[in-house]
């Protein structure tokens, strides 16, 4: 784990190892082990070659030692971009704006279910809540931002009944 490039490796990719699991008791060298983790980002290329360098530090590191080291990607969702023509984006950007906000998009990196169908061939867009301290124990949301994100679902309604997605 000390060998791979983990946290914020790039400002597109992130990496790190989330559980390590082995042994069967405290007084017993474990004869195996299992890592897992995680690597996401919004270029996948950077992604491929993120997953490539962790899986060389275990195989490095396991040769070293005389063991060996069985991978497995599991994928759970693929990075996409709306182009700025895209009628997806476009209609959410004209649905911010009709709120009296001011769209910005940006990369986050994250997965939702905006990835799931993009990947499935279903262009979609992930909009930004509000949301404070994003998956920590003092997550919230203001009220004020609820509101606004109250205005674009209306608006979002409204512009989609107008045109053909």
């Amino acid at each position: 784990i000390a060998r791979m490039p983990l946290g914020r490796v790039s400002p597109e990719t992130v990496a790190n190892i989330g559980t390590i699991r082995g042994g069967q008791a405290d007084n017993i060298v474990a004869p195996q082990a299992e890592l897992t983790g995680e690597a996401r980002s919004t270029d996948e290329s950077l992604l491929d070659a993120q997953i490539d360098a962790m899986f060389r530090a275990l195989d490095e590191v396991a040769s070293e030692a005389g063991g060996t080291v069985e991978h497995e990607v599991l994928e759970s969702v693929r990075a996409y971009r709306l182009a700025a023509d895209d009628p997806v984006r476009q209609l959410a950007e004209s649905a911010i704006t009709s709120a009296g906000l001011t769209p910005d998009p940006v990369a986050t990196g994250g997965g939702s279910d905006a990835h799931i169908f993009n990947a499935k061939g279903l262009p979609a867009t992930c909009l930004g809540t509000g949301y404070r301290n994003v998956h920590s124990d003092d997550e919230f949301m203001p009220l004020d931002e609820l509101h606004r994100l109250a205005r674009v679902a209306v608006e979002l309604i409204n512009h989609a009944g107008s045109r053909a997605v």
